[in-house]
């Protein structure tokens, strides 16, 4: 039919009803045995308003709140895009290496701080290799850094996200282990494996990527009254 769009989105979470401004979808939280691996996917940090910024964790083994977000208990990567309206620590181009050990500022260890001109639109191939305390991060095939932690988290799943009202998507998601994969998604079928849980804010999938925002809540519902929506919620 001449003139008609239509829309096929899948939806694994709406937006938070606390009013959370990162999202966030975690697989295999807490795993004891997901403990040396390596973590590869695609990434592309979305220009949303003056924000551009992606997150991506490793060995996640909780969740905490503190009132406008769950944030991980793991290891955490915030990249920021070359059109981030940034001050502080968030450097347009960027990336920050973290580990969240809890929910006080004391709690978050800066493990790294790169030079800007690493994080670009993207799609980046990141490579996240983990032996023990030694975590080496690898973009586009380029070691960014080796580091040996002083006080490392040994275990945990994967996560993807994005930084308060931003979007980011990602892609070819491939864990493996000495024996094998662990967990890989491609995204390719419309619809993400049922290993994820949304942890906050809504992911979805659009072109073959697993897209990350917290959506307000009317532009949730505007999504639900386009053709070919299905909303699948979970709940941790």
């Amino acid at each position: 039919m001449a003139g008609v769009v239509i829309v096929c989105l899948i939806v694994i979470h709406a937006a938070s009803a606390k009013g959370y401004r990162d999202s966030y979808a975690a697989v295999a939280t807490n795993n004891s045995s997901w403990s040396d691996y390596t973590y590869n996917l695609k990434v592309k940090p979305i220009t949303t308003g003056s924000w551009q910024n992606a997150l991506v964790q490793f060995r996640v083994t909780d969740w905490w709140d503190n009132g406008t977000s769950n944030m991980p208990i793991g290891y955490a990567i915030y990249m920021w895009g070359p059109h981030h309206a940034g001050t502080g620590e968030d450097v347009p181009g960027s990336f920050q290496l973290k580990r969240i050990d809890g929910s006080s500022p004391s709690q978050h260890i800066s493990l790294f701080n790169s030079a800007p001109g690493i994080i670009t639109d993207g799609p980046m191939d990141f490579s996240i290799a983990l032996s023990g305390a030694r975590i080496t991060i690898s973009i586009n095939n380029n070691i960014e850094a080796d580091i040996v932690d002083t006080a490392p988290l040994l275990y945990g799943g994967i996560g993807v996200g994005a930084i308060w009202e931003s979007e980011a998507s990602f892609d070819n998601v491939l864990v493996t282990g000495s024996s094998g994969t662990l967990f890989s998604d491609d995204f390719d079928s419309g619809v993400p494996k049922n290993d994820w849980d949304s942890i906050n804010g809504t992911q979805w999938v659009q072109d073959g990527w697993l897209h990350s925002k917290v959506v307000p809540e009317p532009a949730t519902l505007f999504l639900l009254t386009l053709g070919g929506l299905f909303l699948r919620k979970r709940k941790i």
